[in-house]
């Protein structure tokens, strides 16, 4: 698809990376937490499904996006 061998490996690469990242942070992703504010009361930030996703990609994306 127009890439060496050596840009295929770094693509697997960065995307064995992004899959770590989340792997190791995604706990502290996805809770809920309070926010600082300025009036009464408490704000929170709450994290919830919104449903499934679809994506349609070229068969030559890249591998971190797929």
């Amino acid at each position: 698809m127009g890439k060496t061998y050596a840009e295929s490996l770094d693509e697997v690469q960065f995307a064995a990376d992004i899959i770590e990242y989340y792997a190791v942070h995604e706990p502290a992703l996805i809770t809920d937490y309070e926010i600082p504010r300025t009036v009464l009361g408490k704000v929170y930030i709450e994290h919830k499904p919104v449903g499934a996703l679809l994506g349609i990609m070229p068969q030559n994306f890249p591998l971190f996006l797929s």
